[in-house]
């Protein structure tokens, strides 16, 4: 039986607005993202049981997304529940069911270093956009974390919200070493009524000493000796950017059926316009489609840059309802992703700093 071809055309155009945000079945990034974990702060604070014993004050920084969201759709899943119900999850779960702790008005309402420090109470709003710091136990008070220096967090003026856990823990919320078990991960989830996103390090890799904290959005382990809080490695920066884009994609897929029955399926993308108000003299390519079929052809939905391009790349992917799947510093990878069509927001950083934000449609097909 000869191999028999069929040819696929498919045109698409998309015309969009973007003031730090798309439309794709929804708004984008509706939930704010864990990006550092303060493991070991520094500072400890009485144990409510017992005097005699301290609890550490960890730390989580979050970025918001586009949209302003509310403290009572918030839920923060920690790690390490043991020992009581003052030591459970916050605020409320992905079901809508409340975890055992709640948040509460801080009673840490200053942060040295930073001039403008909102404390945000359980019927708070958290702005679009807005840095976040959660301080993981009920027991801390702004004298008890005033040797901390929160100054890069407010760097360039920013505001910086607080949220509390209104349980006194009497243990940490997070592990700075491996347990007696194998699993040496932990992981602290954001979760949010239209998604959750997940922070998760390796104990084996943090660094022992006051001042250990990491990074996800840099995937970065460090140790500040002075106990200072560091920033994300990639923060937006920018209040205000808007992008006028409009994309022409043609696609052509071609299936090619053999005589045992299997298709192969390539599928060549020509942009026939890409054009975009910021920053226009730095291109950035995103391709319309990519197969994680694992076969070692476009296995992963990667942006191209420029010649010569130095920053970093920051991927988020949503899907057809407007869910983040994904985000990361890493080529996407799309393997536990179903065959369909995507939304890809790719952001290039140059010292920590946005300089260009460009979205599109993407074709995953196997």
């Amino acid at each position: 039986m000869p191999t028999r071809p069929l040819t696929l055309l498919l045109r698409t155009c998309v015309s969009a607005l973007i003031v730090l945000m798309l439309s794709f079945g929804g708004l984008l990034a509706q939930c704010p993202s864990p990006d550092v974990a303060i493991v070991n702060s520094c500072v400890t604070v009485a144990n409510p049981t017992n005097p005699e014993r301290t609890v550490e004050v960890e730390l989580l920084v979050l970025q918001n997304g586009e949209m302003d969201f509310p403290v009572n759709n918030l839920g923060i899943d920690l790690p390490f529940n043991g020992f009581g119900s003052q030591n459970g999850d916050v605020g409320t779960g992905p079901d809508g069911t409340p975890y055992n702790c709640a948040f509460k008005v801080p009673t840490v309402t200053a942060l040295t270093g930073c001039g403008d420090v909102v404390p945000l109470g359980p019927d708070g709003i958290i702005p679009a956009n807005a840095t976040v710091l959660f301080v993981m136990t009920g027991n801390a008070s702004t004298v008890s974390i005033d040797s901390l220096d929160f100054s890069a967090l407010c760097s360039n003026g920013r505001t910086i919200y607080v949220l509390q856990n209104a349980c006194e823990r009497t243990v940490g919320a997070l592990a700075n070493r491996p347990g007696s078990g194998a699993n040496t991960l932990r992981t602290i989830t954001v979760n949010c009524p239209s998604e959750a996103t997940d922070l998760t390090y390796d104990t084996a890799l943090l660094p022992d000493g006051d001042g250990a904290y990491y990074d996800r959005t840099a995937d970065e382990y460090g140790l500040r000796e002075d106990c200072s809080v560091p920033a994300p490695v990639i923060a937006v920066v920018d209040t205000m950017v808007v992008d006028t884009m409009t994309v022409d994609t043609m696609m052509t897929d071609t299936m090619t059926t053999d005589t045992s029955g299997m298709d192969t399926v390539t599928v060549d993308t020509v942009v026939m316009n890409d054009t975009l108000v910021m920053a226009p003299d730095f291109p950035l390519y995103l391709p319309t489609a990519f197969s994680p079929n694992r076969d070692g052809v476009n296995d992963r939905y990667r942006v191209g840059l420029p010649l010569g391009a130095v920053g970093t790349v920051r991927y988020t992917i949503y899907d057809r309802w407007g869910g983040r799947i994904y985000i990361g510093t890493e080529p996407w990878d799309g393997h536990e992703a179903p065959d369909g069509v995507y939304l890809a927001v790719v952001d290039y950083f140059e010292g920590g700093v946005l300089v260009k934000r460009v979205g599109r449609e993407v074709l995953l097909i196997r």
